[in-house]
């Protein structure tokens, strides 16, 4: 059995991958720097330091720990991303490198560079496969030496890209789909897919408990359309010159406030609705007012509520 010893563990990859990222105006700056290295075929400590005052880098080494973070993040997304549908649905075993071309590019360029040794080791008995080892001549550019910080951060992600491939936690690497975290976590026992993306442990319900207000927040909001739109065929509105009359609409939005106020809509949206909510959601009533014409199949009475409206 030969077996491949791991050159990144989770917990430094997802410490990482959780740090805040660079802006990217500033790490386009850094870029440009570093493309500037590597073409003079020079680096000066003074122009880095330069660069970081420029920026107003008061820790560069937290910064360039961030330099990684960023940019391993770019490619880890991109690879997350291609196990995404369109519909939301996240499945982990679709999720492809080869489909991820950014990303795809840097591990090919950095395998290319690699010179893995085979080893024998007695305990327990295995043979096993050297690869990114500090030796690598690639971590050792003929251009910059050790000497250049920038360039061995950008050393540093692809050996950590790399190192997360070939392990066997990356497969259960997953993102936090909750708009308010983000965090990158490994799964310890992943389903084969998720409905509406991955979520960490801590924002699961917190994540449902948003849909549910969001849905319900709608379901009122067309509840009230609907209502609006019943006033207003009580009025014998027929046609759409109600939308500019301001005193039409005041007394529209008295009349729906007057509907809200006996019934069970309290708990679901405003109880009094104002001059500003008809005007705005006025296309929108219109276009229902003509759906419930006396002509149409479709006309509602002012106490036909969604069911989840119902007293």
């Amino acid at each position: 059995m030969v077996k491949l010893i791991p050159i990144a563990n989770s917990v430094d990859v997802l410490a990482l991958l959780n740090l805040k990222p660079v802006d990217p105006t500033i790490l386009h700056q850094v870029e440009r720097y570093h493309s500037d290295v590597v073409s003079s075929h020079e680096w000066r400590s003074s122009d880095e330091k330069k660069l970081f005052r420029q920026l107003r880098i008061s820790n560069p080494q937290e910064f360039r720990l961030r330099i990684i973070a960023t940019q391993l993040r770019q490619y880890v997304d991109e690879w997350l991303e291609t196990g995404l549908s369109d519909d939301g649905r996240e499945t982990l075993e679709l999720r492809s490198w080869i489909r991820a071309p950014r990303a795809l590019t840097v591990l090919e360029d950095y395998a290319s560079k690699q010179d893995p040794r085979l080893r024998f080791r007695r305990v327990p008995a295995e043979f096993v496969v050297d690869v990114g080892s500090s030796e690598d001549p690639w971590q050792t550019s003929a251009i910059t030496g050790l000497l250049d910080p920038i360039g061995r951060a950008w050393r540093e992600v692809a050996r950590l890209l790399f190192g997360l491939v070939t392990s066997d936690w990356g497969s259960r690497l997953c993102k936090c789909r909750y708009a308010l975290c983000g965090r990158y976590f490994v799964h310890l026992k992943p389903r084969r897919s998720y409905k509406h993306g991955t979520f960490c442990g801590n924002h699961q319900m917190a994540w449902t408990a948003t849909r549910q207000v969001k849905e319900r927040r709608h379901l009122a909001r067309s509840a009230l359309i609907d209502l609006a739109a019943t006033e207003l065929l009580k009025m014998r509105i027929n046609g759409p010159h109600w939308q500019v009359d301001r005193q039409r609409k005041i007394q529209l939005a008295k009349d729906i406030s007057a509907q809200i106020r006996i019934t069970d809509f309290a708990p679901f949206g405003p109880a009094r609705l104002s001059l500003t909510w008809v005007t705005r959601n006025r296309q929108e009533i219109e276009r229902r007012r003509l759906q419930l014409c006396p002509n149409s199949s479709e006309r509602i009475t002012a106490n036909q509520w969604p069911s989840f409206l119902s007293p």
